[in-house]
């Protein structure tokens, strides 16, 4: 589609729906009813987000990062999922001009985060492992 404006296209059958993974098509974008995202910015948060994780038995796992350099990056946050429709995103590496203090200091996410990385008890779902396991290294 154009940007230009007075150069608008019509949309293609099908916009504004995506593939399902379960087969067919759904409505794309927007929140499912009951969905709960969250974002985690205080160590008690955090503390009750890793209970639930390690509860849970499995999660998702994904980082966001300045670059797709794994080892050249800068970590700027971690999302995890314990279930559909359920995700937290924790901040680590914002510019702190845009939202100061609303983050926990890598040091801290670590302390906190990584017994649960350890366990093997514990199943992690990741899309692009190798990446991420690098970054969190």
């Amino acid at each position: 589609m154009s940007r230009i404006p007075g150069d608008e296209v019509a949309a293609p059958a099908g916009a504004g729906l995506q593939l399902s993974l379960f087969g067919g098509q759904e409505p794309g974008g927007g929140q499912p009813a009951g969905a709960e995202y969250a974002v985690v910015d205080t160590v008690p948060a955090l503390e009750a987000l890793v209970k639930r994780l390690r509860a849970a038995g499995r999660f998702a796992l994904d980082t966001e990062t300045t670059s797709t350099d794994a080892m050249g990056t800068r970590l700027v946050g971690i999302g995890v999922a314990e279930g559909p429709g359920t995700a937290s995103y924790i901040p680590v590496g914002h510019d702190e001009r845009l939202r100061p203090g609303a983050q926990l200091p890598l040091a801290e996410v670590q302390r906190i985060l990584s017994p649960l990385l350890a366990d093997g008890a514990v199943a992690k779902v990741c899309h692009n492992a190798k990446f991420d396991m690098t970054v969190l290294a």
